[in-house]
């Protein structure tokens, strides 16, 4: 028997995390012809506790529990995401959706593409 080893699990057993650290999340980000596509996996997040942001140039997700998120073996406040968009998308048009954890964001890009 390890004494280091098992005095570090009960120590990190006892005593109460510290919720300071924002993970960034597994996310798939596909764009093609018909749009941006943005997958955001969020496990132990419910919709209540996301913050959605989605202008011109950027997706910003925050998504945070008060009382912190077990993922991995590990405490974490919340997790963090900023995607940069390409140009050309037609962002009001975008669809968001929150299912089995994951957050779907699909934005499609602008069929009327004007050059001067």
């Amino acid at each position: 028997m390890d004494i280091e080893k098992e005095l570090k699990k009960l120590i990190k057993e006892t005593i109460k995390p510290q919720f300071q650290i924002y993970k960034k999340p597994h996310s798939d980000i596909i764009q093609n012809s018909k749009g941006v596509f943005i997958n955001i996996k969020l496990p132990g997040i419910n919709k209540k506790d996301i913050k959605l942001d989605i202008n011109e140039s950027k997706v910003f997700v925050k998504a945070e529990k008060r009382n912190g998120i077990k993922y991995n073996n590990e405490y974490y406040k919340g997790f963090v995401r900023e995607i940069q968009l390409p140009s050309r998308l037609k962002v009001d048009k975008t669809k968001v959706q929150f299912n089995n954890k994951t957050l779907k964001i699909n934005i499609p890009k602008s069929k009327n593409i004007k050059y001067y």
